[in-house]
C-alpha cells in the first residue's frame, strides 16, 4: 500500500516508518490511512482518507496518499515521527495526532505533539497541543477515545513521571475559550502504573471525573508485563487482546453490562506466543475475531468462530508471492473436488455453484484464493465440469461446505472419512494395530511400504483402554451432532451464546471453570502440563471434554463436529501420539508410481460423436487430479533451465505449426489463433516468453482436448523438420510439479516431455 507513493516521490532508501489505520462508524465506517515515510534523515506524514469500506479492491492497492508537511512554528531540523493515532470522523471532519521527537539529536528523546488538520482552512494543517505531562519516546502509551456527550475525540496518555504513576484523558480542543484544554487526571488503585492502555466505544451516558480512581476488573498471571492492548467492541461485548512480557498474546471477552463481575468474563487464555506486533479486529457482518501477529521472521492471521458456541480458531500463515524458482513449501491440506453432471450423467460446464461454510475459511477454488463464510460465493464450474477446493491445515480438521446449485443443495464435510478410520479405533485392539507409512516423499510413497506403530508398543493396558473409550464417546458425539446438523440446517439459522462465561451454568456443574472448546484447543498448544479426560454427562447428556491444568478443572462441551474433531487430537496428544503422527494415519497418500498412469487416463478419453461420450473424471478422484492441477495452475510460471535454440527456429517452428494446423483441417481453430497471435508478436517478447506463451497454448490445448486431438496434433509436430522439433527439448522448470519429480529423482523435464 506504501511502495507505490514512495517509488513515485522519493528517492531510493526512503522507506515507511511509522502506519496507523481507523475505522469511523460515525461515518459510514469510513476507512482512513496514515504513514510517515523517511527519507535522507526526514519523515514526511501521508494521508489517504474516508476511503470506501464496501469497495476495498478498488483503492487497497492504490491508495491516493496526501503529503501533510510540517508547517507549525519552531520546525526541528529533522523530522521523526514517533507514533500517529487516528480519531473518528465527526460532522466531515478528521483529526490526526501525530507525536514528533522535539529534538532527534538530544539523547532525552522528549516528545512533543500535534494536531493535524488536513482540511484546514486556516493555514497551517500542524497545530501543537500541550501534553498533560513531559513523556519521552519508548516511555509512555496513548490511545484515542472519546466521552459521552463531547464534541470532539480526547486522547488518553499513560506514563510515570519521575517514578510517580500518571493517566489523563485530554480533549483535542477547548471550546470554552483560546487557551489550552485542561487534562482529567485519572489515578489507578494503590496508584498502579498502566503499562499498557487501550480504549474502546460504549456510551453509557457517564464521564470520567478528575481523580475517579479506576475498579478492577480482572486479575490472571497471563496478565503480567503486559505491553500492548487492544480493545474492541461489537454488540455490546468487549474484547480485550494483549500481549504481555513473554511475548504471549492472550485475550478475555465480556458483556458490557457485567463488567465488575469476575465470573461474566471468558477465561483469560493464551493463544499466541512468540509475538512482537499485533493488529486486530472484529468482522462486522458475524463479529468474529481476528488477529495478525508478527514474529519470529512470520506474520500470521488468526480467526475464531467467536458467533459459534465452540469458538475455534484457525490459524493461516501470511505468504508473499514467491518466484518461479522458489522451492515449493510442503503443507497438509483438504482436497475437495465436486463434479457437477447433467442427468446423461455427463459433465456439465459454465454453471454457477454457491459455496457457504460457518466460519470464514480461507480456500483455493479452482487455484484461485478465497475466502468462505455465511456469505455466499458463486463460482463457476470449470471447462471439466469440475470445482476443486482447496484447504490447507496444521491438523486434521477442515470447515464443513455447503454447495448449491439451483435448488439442490449438498453438505461437505471433509471430514467425514478421515473420521470414520479414527473411530475404528474404538476397538483397543485395533487401536493397538494402528500403523503408519514411514517412506513418504513429496507426498507420497515409492516402492514397498514401510510401517511404524501408531501408538507406542509400551504403552499400558489402562491408558491404551481409556483412549479407545474417549474415541468411542467422541464418536457418539460426532454422529449425533452429524444428523442433527443435517435436520436442523434448513429450518433455522444458529444462535450461541457470544461470550462463554466462566462462571456459566450452562456448561457445567460443580468446581470447574466453563470455557469454550476453541478457546481451549488453542490454550493446549501452548505446551503445558494437563490432565485430560472425555466424558459424557449423565444429566445433561451432554459431552465435556475436561482437562486439570495446575489446581484448577475447566470444561468445554462437545456441541459441534468440528469441536468433536478437534478433541480427538488431544486425546492422542494424551498417550504421547502427536498431531504429526495422527496425520500421517489418516491422510492420503498419493501413490508415486500410478501419476503418470492416472494422469494418461485422464487424457486418453476421447470425444466420439454426441450420444456415445465417455465421462473423463469417471474414475478420478482428489487426488489422482493432482499432477494435472498442478500442471493447470503453474504453466504459465515455466522458467527455462537449458541453453535456448536460436530464435529464428523458434519462429520457424510457430510458422510450421500454424501451416500444420491447417492441414488438420482446422480441427483446433483456437490454438490455430492463439499460434499467429504470438506470431505477429515475435518482436515485442523475449526468447524466453516466447517459448512460454507457445507451451502455455499447447498446454491449454491439451488439457482443454482429448486425444484425438492430441495425437493429431503430436502428428503435425512429428512431420516438421528435426532441426525445429529440437527446440521442444529445451529443459523447463515448473514449479511444485518439477519440485515433486526431482524429490523422487526425476530429473528436469522438457517441452517435448509435456506432450509424449
Amino acid at each position: 500500500m506504501s511502495s507505490k507513493v514512495i517509488n513515485n516521490r522519493f528517492s531510493s532508501g526512503a522507506m515507511a516508518m511509522q502506519f496507523d489505520v481507523g475505522q469511523s462508524i460515525m461515518n459510514g465506517y469510513t476507512i482512513s490511512l496514515a504513514m510517515s515515510v523517511r527519507s535522507n534523515g526526514s519523515d514526511t506524514l501521508f494521508l489517504s482518507l474516508r476511503n470506501s469500506p464496501s469497495s476495498t479492491s478498488k483503492w487497497i492497492s492504490k491508495p491516493y496518499w496526501r503529503s501533510i508537511p510540517f508547517d507549525a512554528e519552531n520546525r526541528p531540523n529533522t523530522i521523526h515521527i514517533t507514533n500517529i493515532y487516528i480519531s473518528k470522523t465527526d460532522q466531515q471532519q478528521q483529526y490526526i495526532m501525530v507525536d514528533i521527537l522535539r529534538d532527534p539529536g538530544s539523547e532525552f528523546k522528549t516528545t512533543s505533539r500535534y494536531i493535524i488538520g488536513p482540511f484546514s482552512s486556516s493555514g497551517g494543517s500542524w497545530t501543537a497541543q500541550t501534553l498533560p505531562f513531559e513523556v519521552k519516546e519508548g516511555t509512555y502509551q496513548s490511545c484515542i477515545g472519546r466521552v459521552s456527550s463531547a464534541y470532539f475525540g480526547s486522547i488518553y496518555t499513560a506514563s510515570a513521571v519521575k517514578g510517580a504513576p500518571q493517566l489523563s484523558y485530554m480533549p483535542l480542543f477547548n471550546l470554552t475559550g483560546s487557551a489550552a484544554p485542561m487534562p482529567t487526571r485519572l489515578p489507578l488503585p494503590n496508584r498502579t502504573l498502566a503499562t499498557a492502555i487501550a480504549s474502546a466505544r460504549y456510551d453509557d451516558q457517564n464521564s470520567p471525573w478528575t481523580n475517579t480512581v479506576g475498579t478492577p476488573l480482572l486479575t490472571n498471571p497471563v496478565f503480567a508485563g503486559t505491553n500492548t492492548l487492544v480493545a474492541l467492541m461489537h454488540s455490546k461485548i468487549i474484547t480485550i487482546f494483549g500481549k504481555n512480557a513473554s511475548n504471549v498474546v492472550y485475550y478475555t471477552s465480556g458483556h458490557v453490562d457485567k463488567l465488575a463481575d469476575p465470573q461474566s468474563w471468558s477465561v483469560p487464555v493464551p493463544i499466541l506466543r512468540g509475538i512482537k506486533h499485533i493488529s486486530s479486529f472484529i468482522n462486522l457482518k458475524d463479529g468474529g475475531n481476528t488477529v495478525f501477529a508478527a514474529g519470529g521472521s512470520k506474520i500470521q492471521k488468526l480467526t475464531q468462530a467467536t458467533n459459534t458456541d465452540s469458538k475455534l480458531w484457525r490459524a493461516q500463515s501470511i505468504m508473499l508471492e514467491a518466484a518461479p524458482e522458489t522451492k515449493p513449501i510442503s503443507f497438509n491440506l483438504y482436497t475437495t473436488t465436486i463434479n457437477l453432471k447433467g442427468e446423461d450423467r455427463l459433465s456439465l460446464s459454465g454453471l454457477d455453484i454457491t459455496l457457504t461454510t460457518k466460519t470464514h475459511t480461507p480456500v483455493y477454488i479452482n487455484y484461485l484464493y478465497y475466502i468462505l463464510s455465511t456469505v455466499p460465493v458463486n463460482v463457476t464450474v470449470n471447462p471439466s465440469g469440475e470445482v476443486i477446493i482447496i484447504q490447507a491445515t496444521n491438523s486434521i480438521f477442515g470447515d464443513t461446505i455447503t454447495a448449491r446449485v439451483g435448488n439442490n443443495e449438498h453438505t461437505i464435510n471433509p471430514m467425514a472419512s478421515l473420521f470414520e478410520k479414527l473411530a475404528k479405533l474404538s476397538d483397543k485392539y485395533l487401536l493397538k494395530k494402528a500403523e503408519i507409512r514411514t517412506n513418504v516423499k513429496a507426498g507420497g510413497v515409492i516402492g514397498k511400504s514401510k510401517t511404524d506403530s501408531l501408538i507406542s508398543s509400551e504403552l499400558p493396558h489402562k491408558e491404551l483402554k481409556s483412549t479407545a473409550d474417549s474415541i468411542k464417546l467422541l464418536t457418539e458425539a460426532y454422529n449425533k451432532h452429524q444428523s442433527q446438523e443435517s435436520s436442523l440446517r434448513m429450518i433455522a439459522p444458529v444462535t450461541s451464546n457470544m461470550v462463554v462465561s466462566q462462571g456459566s451454568t450452562t456448561f457445567g456443574p460443580g468446581d470447574a471453570i466453563a470455557i469454550a472448546a476453541g478457546d481451549l484447543f488453542n490454550w493446549l498448544k501452548r505446551g503445558i502440563e494437563k490432565v485430560i479426560e472425555v466424558v459424557k454427562n449423565a444429566a445433561t447428556g451432554l459431552w465435556e471434554f475436561t482437562i486439570k491444568i495446575g489446581n484448577n478443572v475447566y470444561h468445554a462441551i462437545l456441541d459441534t463436529i468440528e469441536a468433536v474433531v478437534r478433541a480427538i487430537e488431544w486425546v492422542f496428544d494424551k498417550i504421547k501420539t502427536g498431531i504429526e503422527k495422527l496425520i500421517r494415519f489418516i491422510k492420503f497418500l498419493f501413490h508415486i508410481e500410478t501419476a503418470k498412469d492416472s494422469f494418461d487416463e485422464y487424457m486418453d478419453t476421447s470425444k466420439p460423436p454426441s450420444g456415445k461420450a465417455t465421462d473423463p473424471t469417471k474414475h478420478q478422484n482428489s487426488g489422482s487430479q493432482m499432477i494435472a492441477g498442478h500442471f493447470r495452475n503453474q504453466a504459465d510460471r515455466i522458467t527455462i533451465q537449458s541453453r535456448m535454440p536460436e530464435a529464428s527456429v523458434v519462429q520457424s517452428l510457430v510458422d510450421d505449426m500454424i501451416k500444420a494446423m491447417q492441414s488438420q483441417g482446422m480441427v483446433f481453430t483456437q490454438t490455430y489463433n492463439q499460434l499467429k497471435t504470438l506470431a505477429k508478436d515475435f518482436l515485442d517478447l523475449s526468447l524466453a516468453d516466447i517459448l512460454k506463451h507457445l507451451t502455455d497454448i499447447l498446454i491449454e490445448a491439451v488439457l482443454g482436448t482429448t486425444k484425438v486431438i492430441v495425437d493429431a496434433m503430436l502428428d503435425a509436430l512429428y512431420r516438421l523438420a528435426d532441426a525445429v522439433v529440437n527446440v521442444l527439448d529445451t529443459k523447463i522448470h515448473i514449479p511444485i510439479i518439477s519440485d515433486i519429480l526431482n524429490a523422487i529423482g526425476v530429473p528436469d523435464i522438457s517441452f517435448l516431455d509435456l506432450f509424449t
